[in-house]
């Protein structure tokens, strides 16, 4: 019986790890034209929108479009912290909410990295957000973009 406890706790353990695993935690980046940059990949929605809340200045925020209408729908409030939204994964039924200044919607992540390019705003901060199967895909792409465009 203890045994059967023992291997419980253990699966229920490594359980645990891969859910950390799974939804991972805020990384700085440094600054990028001024602002401070962070990515997040596989942010759980309810701790992503509190800490938009406790970002002090305008957010740009890149994001699949499902992640940013899941939280815009768990926060209605959440367009008080953000700039602009630039969604990179083609979902057509994304929709612009009345407070969020600005949203744009691009068909992959590349053409996202070069509407970023054009909105810089100081002070600031450039939120970077991937979820699912393609995260650190997407991730990766991120940090390329940073490498080439950091000083």
């Amino acid at each position: 019986m203890k045994q059967i406890k023992t291997e419980y706790n253990l699966l229920e353990a490594r359980k645990k790890a891969l859910e950390q695993v799974a939804h991972g935690s805020i990384r700085p980046h440094g600054k990028l034209w001024g602002m401070d940059v962070f990515s997040w990949m596989n942010p759980d929605i309810e701790t992503l929108s509190l800490t938009i809340h406790t970002f002090p200045f305008p957010i740009l925020w890149l994001s699949p479009s499902g992640l940013f209408m899941a939280v815009e729908a768990y926060d209605t409030a959440i367009a008080t912290n953000i700039h602009t939204v630039i969604t990179y994964d083609q979902r057509a039924e994304t929709e612009k909410p009345g407070e969020i200044l600005h949203l744009i919607t691009t068909n992959d992540i590349h053409q996202a990295f070069q509407e970023m390019n054009a909105l810089h705003f100081k002070p600031g901060i450039i939120l970077f957000c991937s979820e699912g199967a393609d995260s650190e895909m997407y991730q990766k792409a991120f940090s390329n973009y940073l490498e080439l465009h950091q000083i």
